[in-house]
């Protein structure tokens, strides 16, 4: 493979991948907008995940 073909390949895998990026982060604002939950109270999945549990049941 030559030195262009491999270049054009990593850049069609950065693009894709800062696409599928853009996607998780949208999806992930509009959970966050929907739960009312701007802050969390901790950094790991576990509070995290407390969080979104309490503010689904508190509905």
């Amino acid at each position: 493979m030559s030195v262009q073909a491999e270049r054009d390949t990593f850049f069609v895998h950065l693009r894709q991948q800062a696409h599928w990026r853009c996607r998780i982060e949208e999806a992930f604002k509009q959970l966050k907008h929907r739960l009312s939950l701007e802050h969390v109270s901790g950094l790991s999945q576990h509070v995290v995940m407390q969080d979104v549990a309490a503010k689904i049941f508190e509905r």
